[in-house]
């Protein structure tokens, strides 16, 4: 339960999903049966972008749809947005093997303290904003 005051709390669980989409795809189904419309992905990835070092956050808000699994739910030419709940990532990245492989800095950086802060503080602003369209 996230305390939003003393006399009103929203529901948010935390849900290890496993490595992939179809574990991913399975989790937020039974997620979604349970009442859930909202997902904030947080977990780590690997640079390619020359720009991206170790450390940095990525907030994305789309996805090249290229994995598998999304097309078991919609045709590949539907955005990655095109869905009935809300969903969101934050990203550490953990290194780069594009400026490994140049021989450029490239930190490597474990923790995620950053993206679940980005994270959290993603569910907070959603659940503000939920009151606020509901009183109105």
């Amino acid at each position: 339960m996230y305390p939003n005051d003393k006399h009103a709390q929203e529901k948010v669980s935390v849900t290890s999903t496993g490595i992939g989409g179809p574990s991913a795809s399975i989790a937020m189904e039974e997620l979604v049966q349970c009442g859930a419309n909202t997902f904030i992905r947080v977990g780590t990835c690997g640079g390619i972008d020359l720009d991206m070092k170790g450390g940095d956050l990525i907030v994305a808000t789309g996805a090249v749809r290229m994995e598998g699994t999304s097309r078991e739910y919609a045709p590949i030419e539907y955005p990655a947005a095109h869905l009935r709940v809300r969903c969101g990532s934050t990203f550490l990245v953990a290194g780069n093997q594009e400026r490994n492989a140049l021989g450029m800095e490239n930190p490597i950086v474990h923790d995620t303290e950053a993206a679940i802060t980005v994270g959290v503080e993603a569910i907070r602003r959603l659940i503000r904003q939920d009151r606020e369209s509901k009183a109105q």
